[in-house]
């Protein structure tokens, strides 16, 4: 339903719809350039041509939902019967033995299907149809007169969705006491009981007076309260004191570095032997005048 969208911009195809349904299909996002194409099916069924050949669009309402219809080809003798006949759990794809199979579908169907009179009306309809094969929307199919019956007498007696509901519905009961919270009255005389919002605190006056603020938040329902707060920091309190750590020394050039630094060496020592030179010359020339 939800790709009914797609399916119409994407192609020139006619989409088919019970006429319930579509009320709904269009609010998952139906373009107003294909809503036209999108066609109701009446509730009591109809013949859908397709090509030379036409097929059965029969009515399967709450089955096991309102407006749910199936699809019967008279030409291979297939009834596409959707939920109805489902089963989920099996590895194999055609049933072999229909009371082997009954653990992985009777479940689904005394949950998911309405009622029983809904089953007997379906029932009364395809027993009048040639059916050779029978094939849900999910897991194993139905093939050959034998398993067909077997399975449309089955649904047949099948009490399923309201006709398992009791005659009154009961509330829900309050749940039993939690163990280790029930205390005798003479344990209470002994000990009064610490209120639930009360933290535990350490004996000082600055952990009373914190007790008392997170006390307050607690009955406010500000915050919820946890211990592990002041035991981690207790816990760095009696830590010891980090010892002043040492200078680092100076970093050391890598040795990639090294050989980029003899020519500045180089040039350097020169620098200082031409002024070392200039000086004697100078001092030599003060001399001789």
């Amino acid at each position: 339903v939800a790709a009914a969208n797609g399916w119409l911009m994407t192609t020139d195809a006619i989409a088919w719809a019970p006429s319930l349904w579509t009320r709904f299909i269009p609010h998952f996002g139906l373009d107003n350039l294909v809503i036209d194409r999108l066609k109701p099916i009446p509730d009591e069924g109809m013949r859908l041509k397709l090509g030379n050949t036409e097929v059965l669009v029969l009515p399967a309402h709450f089955l096991h939902s309102p407006g749910n219809c199936q699809i019967y080809d008279p030409t291979s003798k297939i009834l596409y019967s959707g939920d109805l006949g489902a089963s989920l759990g099996m590895t194999y794809q055609e049933v072999p033995d229909f009371d082997s199979h009954l653990q992985y579908m009777e479940a689904f169907h005394r949950r998911y299907m309405t009622s029983n009179k809904a089953l007997r009306a379906w029932v009364a309809m395809v027993r009048q149809l040639d059916i050779q094969l029978i094939a849900p929307q999910h897991g194993a199919f139905f093939r050959g007169p034998v398993l067909v019956n077997r399975f449309i007498d089955w649904l047949e007696t099948l009490e399923c969705g309201v006709d398992l509901i009791p005659d009154a519905y009961s509330s829900p009961a309050e749940p039993p006491p939690r163990a280790g919270l029930l205390r005798t009255e003479q344990q209470d005389r002994r000990r009064p009981v610490r209120a639930l919002t009360e933290p535990r605190f350490p004996r000082t006056v600055r952990g009373r007076a914190h007790a008392r603020q997170r006390t307050r938040q607690c009955a406010n329902g500000l915050v919820f309260w946890q211990r592990q707060p002041w035991r981690r920091a207790a816990a760095q309190r009696r830590q010891p004191r980090m010892r002043p750590q040492r200078p680092m020394a100076a970093p050391t050039l890598p040795r990639t570095s090294r050989p980029l630094m003899r020519p500045m060496r180089r040039r350097a020592r020169t620098r200082l032997r031409c002024r070392r030179r200039i000086r004697t010359r100078s001092a030599a020339r003060g001399r001789s005048r």
